[in-house]
């Protein structure tokens, strides 16, 4: 096993012979515990506790971030399973970019659990000889403007810190997308386009906009009634869209119009819901965000009963950024709210840089992360052009971000159509003609074409909220309010990967890979009737327990191939919190195939080419980070032709 600790992009090397590196835990009370491993059981989870160790994040390497009051750590380092005990150093708490700091800039800084914001920031202030006033507060997290390495070195001194990182800009993630997706339905889902479902959308704005925190009275044609709200975050008081992206996206995932020069009908894919849309745009162009980004899905959830949050912006970087606050920001949102679907654009930095660029909040474990492919309308790559031929809509799109994240998880989740999408156009003055025709030319003022990761975000947003709709819809009384998990579970089981086949009868590439992650979305195939079976376990499994589900076979189906499906909602951290696994066992309980080339994985997959028999999918839990507490999850499967 390793000698080393690792947080932050940070990593101290522990001596071999001697890994107890501190003396006492005199100045602090956050230590790190790394232990032998395996997994430490609930009896020694319970030990520690007793002790006054109280397990706060998994690090990864058997080892745990805590909380600890007392100052004698010799009770702890006795223990036979613990191979070191050392207070949490200043040297892991500072993010790497920020150590030669030569420039003021703005820095978030994370406290811990027990630490208040409020408490904390005045002592910042004197610190950094800023105004109280001028810090931004929220929750456990404080925003300030540093301008010398002293000043940050001093605040990492800060016992109530865990970490430091800097403040990095948000950049937005610039009807055949239905067909190409399969969001059309057959029968008897025909009628399924998200009813009874809130999208909220964060992003530019919306339209002409409206009184903040109300319903807009003047709206695009495509949206009739259906805004419940649109929330200023950005600019004081405004909600309008003088860019243009955000009404593009709020089409893509709700809009229901038509017109008569662009082809009749044009709709996004859950044309039946409702939306609530919070404007980010600053005066400046650029993105304001709130320091801790709970508070971004928090009021769409709270107020308006949104359950699909749609994202199509992320974070700019000239290197691949690893899992930060903000991915920590969605993890914590997702953790409290098991049924709130986050979807996330991965970026449009494919080919800027090295072979990987997904980063930043598009890591977030909890959320879909979405990449784009080409589409089946015209285009030159990025433009729709009428006299290009027709491309396959499952090539990958060559602006689209690619994984997997620095963290080893598979990113993207999935791909959807991003390039010449047809949506709805802000009636905004500020749109221009030359902006109406930058992506390909129209000719109604009220449609327009766009691409980018941000426009295959909305589509895939459209389609999780069918997907609520369909499950709700097939047993009301029990999955009423399906979790998040089994959404995720269900759009990437149904997405198209290795062992099947396209409508054209050709093999879908294996999966998962670095640009479409688990596959191309096909929203038919996630919720045929009679096709696909799952389970929401939302009690749980506590470490060490295990679950199985029947997986029955027909001899006379001709169908010998499955796919399986395990998605978990974990705990916020860089680390995977709670390690489940999955694997297919036959009934005298021999492993068939497992998925420990994806242990680090909040999502697991199997696909067994060849079904001899009756199967029994098998979920374990591994590691669980916190005494007493149990893993809800989420299976799918499905047989394939």
């Amino acid at each position: 096993m390793s000698n080393s600790v690792n947080y932050l992009g940070n990593t101290v090397i522990l001596p071999q012979q001697e890994p107890n590196i501190s003396r006492d835990s005199q100045s602090t009370n956050y230590i790190y515990v790394q232990t032998h491993g395996p997994a430490i059981d609930e009896r020694q989870k319970q030990e520690l506790r007793s002790l006054g160790v109280e397990l706060r994040e998994y690090l990864g390497n058997n080892t745990y971030l805590c909380h600890y009051p007392p100052t004698d750590l010799a009770p702890v380092r006795q223990l036979s399973y613990v191979r070191a005990v050392n207070v949490f150093h200043r040297a892991l708490k500072v993010d790497p970019d920020l150590k030669d700091i030569a420039v003021p800039g703005y820095i978030n800084v994370l406290l811990h659990k027990d630490a208040s914001a409020e408490q904390i920031a005045p002592v910042i202030a004197a610190i950094d000889g800023a105004a109280e006033d001028d810090l931004d507060t929220s929750y456990r997290k404080i925003r300030v403007r540093v301008d010398n390495a002293t000043a940050l070195a001093d605040i990492s001194r800060l016992d109530s810190v865990q970490s430091i990182e800097p403040v990095r800009e948000a950049v937005l993630g610039n009807n055949l997308a239905r067909v190409d997706m399969h969001a059309v339905l057959p029968a008897p889902l025909a009628d399924f386009a998200g009813q009874g479902q809130v999208i909220s959308v964060n992003d530019s704005g919306f339209d002409l906009g409206g009184v903040d925190g109300q319903a807009p009275t003047d709206v695009h044609p495509a949206f009739g009634n259906k805004v419940l709200a649109t929330i200023a975050v950005g600019r004081a008081g405004k909600t309008n869209d003088p860019n243009g992206h955000g009404t593009h996206v709020c089409g893509s995932a709700v809009g229901n119009g038509q017109s008569t020069t662009m082809g009749g009908t044009i709709q996004g894919t859950a044309h039946g819901a409702d939306l609530v849309v919070t404007s980010l745009l600053n005066d400046a162009g650029g993105l304001t965000l709130p320091t801790n980004l709970y508070q971004l899905f928090q009021t769409p959830y709270g107020k308006y009963n949104s359950r699909v949050s749609s994202n199509s912006w992320y974070t700019k970087s000239t290197t691949q950024l690893k899992y930060d606050d903000q991915a920590k920001d969605v993890d914590s949102f997702c953790w409290d709210n098991k049924d709130c679907v986050v979807v996330f654009c991965a970026g449009n930095e494919g080919g800027q840089f090295g072979t990987k660029q997904i980063g930043g909040v598009s890591a977030a474990k909890n959320c879909i992360t979405v990449g784009a492919t080409r589409g089946s309308r015209p285009n030159d790559g990025v433009k729709f052009n009428a006299a290009k031929a027709a491309v396959d809509p499952r090539a990958t799109a060559g602006f689209s971000s690619l994984g997997p994240g620095l963290e080893g998880r598979i990113k993207p989740d999935v791909a959807a159509p991003g390039t010449a999408i047809l949506s709805t156009a802000s009636r905004d003055p500020a749109i221009t003609a030359d902006k109406l025709q930058q992506y390909g030319s129209t000719t109604d003022r009220d449609w327009m074409f766009m691409s980018g990761t941000s426009m295959s975000t909305p589509l895939v947003s459209g389609c999780c909220a069918i997907l609520r709709q369909a499950v709700s819809a097939a047993d009301p009384k029990t999955h009423h309010n399906p979790s998040s998990a089994l959404i995720k579970a269900l759009l990437i089981n149904g997405s198209l990967s290795a062992g099947e086949k396209h409508d054209d009868s050709s093999k879908a590439m294996s999966a998962p890979s670095s640009f479409e992650g688990f596959g191309y979305v096909d929203v038919a195939r996630s919720v045929v009737p009679k096709e696909t079976y799952f389970a929401d376990n939302a009690q749980g499994l506590l470490q060490g327990e295990q679950m199985d589900h029947d997986l029955v076979f027909d001899s006379l189906d001709k169908r010998t191939a499955v796919k399986v499906t395990l998605v978990y909602t974990d705990r916020p951290g860089e680390a995977l919190q709670n390690l489940l696994t999955l694997s297919l066992k036959a009934t005298n309980n021999t492993s068939v195939k497992d998925t420990s080339q994806l242990v680090e994985n909040n999502v697991q997959q199997i696909i067994l080419r060849k079904v001899n028999g009756p199967l029994k999918i098998h979920v374990q839990a591994d590691r669980i980070s916190r005494a007493g507490e149990r893993q809800p999850y989420a299976v799918v499967w499905r047989f394939l032709d």
